[in-house]
């Protein structure tokens, strides 16, 4: 389990966002051909959280996570989207979205910074980026 897939999790469970990208959230880097609008969530680093040894084990991370539209408009509505997601959630347990639900965490997400806005090179699209570290606790 990472960090990422806890955020994926919880992107798509949100109306706001999922109205906006569907199931376009992708980890790592976008596939070839892809549609936007799309968030991409990129690992930027990850590491144990040391804790007592008979609780489950615990890690932190920092994930950017990027909000891609066909221009600044659009990328700026699907990044304010993808932060009110996230901006509260605290001690928040995620589950998998099968029948019967199984959980895969529980996450706690603050925000870094400030948010940068850039254009692809062939400037088809504009990308919104935002950072937030998290701490989850595997169950």
């Amino acid at each position: 389990m990472t960090a990422e897939q806890l955020i994926m999790r919880l992107l798509l469970e949100t109306t706001s966002v999922a109205a906006i990208v569907g199931t376009r959230v992708y980890i790592g880097e976008l596939p070839q051909g892809f549609a936007v609008p799309c968030v991409l969530l990129v690992p930027v680093w990850e590491a144990p959280e040391y804790h007592l040894p008979a609780f489950a084990h615990a890690y932190v991370a920092r994930t950017q996570i990027q909000c891609i539209g066909k221009g600044s408009t659009a990328a700026l509505n699907l990044s304010n989207a993808v932060r009110d997601a996230l901006i509260e959630i605290a001690n928040e347990d995620v589950f998998d979205g099968g029948s019967p639900p199984v959980k895969m965490g529980t996450i706690t997400l603050w925000k870094l910074g400030t948010a940068v806005h850039d254009v692809g090179e062939d400037r088809l699209y504009h990308r919104r980026i935002t950072e937030f570290r998290s701490r989850w606790i595997e169950p």
